[in-house]
């Protein structure tokens, strides 16, 4: 048993099924009946009764009623030849043959008539999108009755109205349909000549009149050409153009396609893949509940896990293929092929899973092997029938019934010899077919060559004559501009004698000009400086009010403290002197000792204060610019602090997360401890301003986060602030390093915050500074310093 394909009738199915989605789509829309009979009565006798009379009878076509469906139909037809409306009609005609062509069982030769009628009219009132669809219904139904040939010349003959009226869209479809039915039929070297037309007039046109189900043929042309590389490159593109237009219906072309990559995966022998297209297949069918397909799939699933062994896989796949099958029978055939081979194979463990005895699966597997025979036998399913006498001799041997095995195989043998001829008129097609292709990409190649090759040619000569042309023309300019000054050169030697004479006049007074405009320069770039560093330091000055109110705060806390032991240890002085007096000599010491440690802590908290207070006189007074091995933890941690409370100490509502990842690994870095405190204070406060906007803005869910972190890298020190605020947009994170540049309203903000403290890191520490952010998402800052020993 092999993996199958679709064949030319369930090809031609599928594309008729495509062609009839907007009737489909228009049967949805009319789900009540009723509704559409109450209007019957009271409608006039005009065309709007006849599109009414057409969805009636397209309604009732989706259910049982099909005599109503007909009843309904042939009314309207009536009614629109009465009113001589001829796009009516076309419609009856057209709605008639597809009653009759998908009706059970599909009466082929009625709607080969209501369909030629529907394709004539609709060409006649050029209507080419109905006769498109009027076409290929016809071909499918002239198809369906044995007369593939006959189908292929009406296409053919279809073809060349369309090209005789120029409609590019249904001839690329018309191509394409003409391709599908050569390759059913074997003719592999037509169906590429006709995809090839299909292609190459789609290039012409930037609508893309091909579908995904036209492509996938395609690709299954060239995967039987065992192009598989173009083969898979085709299914994937067909893919795409399906699930573009999933809503149209197209599940079943995408699952087919599907199928096609996992018979690609299969021949490369990537196993993997081939499960997870079949997986594919399975969820783009279910999606449209495309029940046939859906057993296709899962029935080559079965066989796929059954060739691997995997017996309990392929009995899962086997079973949901049979709960699939809803009318059509023909699908019986290879889902109980498949599954009673898995039950002649399958172990005791399996067998016991499915329900009956470990004898009895021999029986089991019998029965449905010669089910799926006599199945193939009544649809004429030649292979199928060749492939199962094959597993049924092989049942009869596993039940040691030697003779009947001995039977089926030599009746195997006898079905296998004509359907090897068969194969080998295929197999000749196929070579023929893939000649031609070769012979089409030589004859492309060598054009191509040639082309080239004139087209060099051509510019080399365009390269000469435009190089001629250009020396003649400047040949022409110079002899006509020698001329033109020869005349004029004795007149302007008079002048001259003039000009010079007022150019040294005016040439005085502009030495003057030039003398007075310098100076005023100068005076100007004087001033310039003088701005510059006016506006640097309201910069300084301003990250120093940012930074006094920090440690107001922050020195709050030592002198509290201070201020309270030295209150408590009053108290114990005036107990230790009563305690003295009394002569409790242990008492005394303990107060002493309580003493002692109130001291301790005057004195901790005093150093505390002062430490505070020697860092505002570092950060504010000018910079001596040595540089120092500093610690950038205690660095980065004091300024996060201060800026944090100077913040606070504005905004008493204002509260945030901070949250420090110090790397203690990170060794003392040589750097100028003022400037980079500078770029910290501005990092922090520039992220709590962030974040203190978009609290303003967010809900009340919103939390504003400030996360510092520092890090050894290599040979660099590595300081990173980042926040959870309002970020920064795209279209001016470009900007903000610029001097001036500032997104904070007037007064807040001088706009040489971060340009100051990008020329502190880049010129003054040889060092980089890194910006990420997502607008209204948060921003980071990253600052690299080389460690220096």
């Amino acid at each position: 048993m092999i993996f199958r394909t679709l064949s030319l009738k369930y090809r031609v199915a599928g594309l008729l099924l495509l062609i009839s989605l907007s009737v489909s789509a228009q049967k949805k829309e009319l789900a009540h009946i009723d509704s559409l009979l109450r209007q019957l009565p009271a409608a006039k006798e005009d065309t709007n009764k006849v599109n009414l009379l057409l969805k009636l009878g397209n309604t009732y076509s989706t259910g049982t009623k099909t005599d109503s469906s007909i009843f309904y139909l042939q009314r309207a037809l009536l009614l629109a030849q009465r009113l001589k409306w001829q796009k009516g009609i076309t419609r009856a005609y057209y709605d008639l043959g597809a009653y009759h062509f998908h009706k059970a069982p599909p009466d082929y030769v009625k709607a080969q008539s209501y369909l030629a009628q529907a394709a004539e009219l609709s060409f006649k009132i050029e209507d080419y999108q109905f006769a498109y669809k009027s076409v290929v219904y016809l071909a499918g139904a002239i198809h369906f009755q044995n007369k593939g040939p006959q189908a292929i010349n009406y296409l053919a003959s279809a073809a060349v109205r369309f090209k005789k009226c120029n409609q590019i869209g249904p001839l690329i479809n018309i191509y394409a349909t003409l391709g599908t039915y050569y390759q059913g039929e074997f003719n592999y070297a037509a169906a590429m000549d006709y995809y090839d037309k299909a292609l190459k007039l789609q290039e012409t046109t930037q609508h893309n009149y091909l579908r995904g189900y036209d492509v996938g043929a395609m690709a299954g042309l060239y995967f039987n050409l065992h192009n598989i590389k173009k083969a898979k490159a085709l299914y994937l593109k067909a893919i795409g153009m399906d699930e573009n237009d999933m809503q149209a219906g197209n599940e079943s072309a995408v699952a087919e396609n599907y199928v096609g990559l996992a018979l690609c995966a299969d021949a490369e022998h990537d196993d993997a893949a081939v499960v997870s297209y079949y997986d594919k297949a399975i969820q783009a069918a279910k999606k449209g509940s495309h029940y046939n397909t859906l057993c296709d799939i899962e029935n080559n699933a079965s066989w796929h896990y059954f060739l691997k062994k995997d017996y309990d896989k392929a009995y899962v796949h086997a079973k949901r293929s049979l709960s699939y099958i809803k009318a059509d029978e023909f699908y019986l055939i290879y889902a109980y092929g498949t599954l009673g081979a898995i039950y002649r194979e399958a172990p005791a463990s399996l067998i016991k899973k499915a329900g009956f005895a470990p004898g009895r699966q021999y029986q089991e597997a019998l029965a449905l092997t010669l089910k799926a025979i006599n199945y193939g036998k009544t649809h004429d399913d030649a292979v199928l029938v060749t492939d199962n006498l094959k597993e049924l001799s092989l049942t009869y041997e596993k039940m040691n019934r030697h003779a009947d095995a001995l039977k089926t195989y030599k009746a195997y043998i006898a079905q296998r010899d004509t359907a090897d001829s068969l194969k080998n008129e295929k197999a000749i097609l196929l070579k023929e077919a893939q000649l031609v292709y070769s012979r089409k990409e030589d004859a492309l190649k060598y054009q191509q060559n040639i082309t080239n090759a004139q087209l060099k040619q051509k510019k080399l000569q365009s390269y000469f004559f435009i190089g001629g042309l250009a020396a003649l023309l400047l040949l022409s300019l110079f002899i006509g501009l020698n001329y033109y000054n020869q005349r004029k050169s004795n007149k302007l030697l008079a002048e001259a004698n003039d000009q010079v004479t007022n150019a040294n006049l005016q040439l005085s007074g502009q030495r003057e000009e030039i003398t007075t405009q310098r100076d005023r320069l100068v005076e100007t770039v004087a001033n310039l400086k003088t701005a510059q560093q006016q506006l640097i330091q309201t910069e300084k000055m301003a990250s120093l009010g940012e930074l006094t109110a920090g440690i107001a705060h922050e020195i709050q806390n030592p002198l509290n403290f201070v201020n309270n032991f030295s209150e408590v240890s009053v108290e114990l002085l005036s107990e230790l002197k009563e305690e003295a007096q009394a002569g409790n000599v242990r008492d005394v010491i303990a107060i002493a000792d309580d003493l002692t440690q109130n001291l301790e802590k005057i004195n901790h908290h005093g150093k505390r204060a002062d430490g505070i207070v020697k860092g505002m006189l570092e950060h504010s007074r000018t910079s001596t610019g040595q540089k120092e091995p500093t610690d950038l933890n205690k660095l980065a941690n004091e300024y996060l602090r201060l800026a944090y409370h100077g913040l606070r100490a504005k905004d008493k509502t204002f509260n945030a997360e901070l949250i420090t990842h110090f790397d203690e690994s990170l060794p003392p870095v040589n750097i100028i401890p003022q400037d980079i405190g500078r770029v910290l204070l501005n990092l922090f406060n520039n992220a709590f301003y962030a974040v203190q906007q978009k609290q303003k803005m967010a809900d009340e869910g919103y939390k504003p986060v400030l996360e510092i972190a520092t890090l050894l890298s290599g040979r660099n020190a590595i300081i990173s602030v980042k926040d959870n605020g309002t970020g920064i947009p795209d279209a001016i994170k470009d900007k903000i390093l610029q001097p001036f540049f500032t997104t904070k309203p007037t007064g807040e903000g001088t706009g040489l915050g971060l340009s100051l403290s990008y020329d502190i890191v880049v010129k003054g520490h040889s060092g980089s500074v890194k910006i990420e952010s997502t607008e209204k998402e948060g921003a980071e800052f990253t600052i690299q310093l080389p460690i220096v020993n």
